[in-house]
């Protein structure tokens, strides 16, 4: 299956799709399974880079220590 880098919307917390956790702030690599597609149609999920993701997760990292 695709996988495609996405985070969520600025403000906005979105569950996964079985809704055992919450989608990575700084973004992840998902499926782009039909729930995946319709929270990007909705807005609530963006797509991003790798580079994007790892850049934001090395600030929220400097940020914590």
């Amino acid at each position: 299956m695709t996988k495609e880098h996405l985070k969520p919307r600025e403000g906005v917390k979105v569950r996964s799709e079985d809704g055992s956790r919450w989608i990575d702030p700084n973004g992840e690599a998902l499926p782009l399974t039909r729930y995946y597609r319709l929270r990007v149609k909705d807005g609530d999920l963006v797509k991003t880079t790798p580079a994007a993701i790892a850049k934001a997760a090395k600030r929220s990292t400097e940020k914590e220590g």
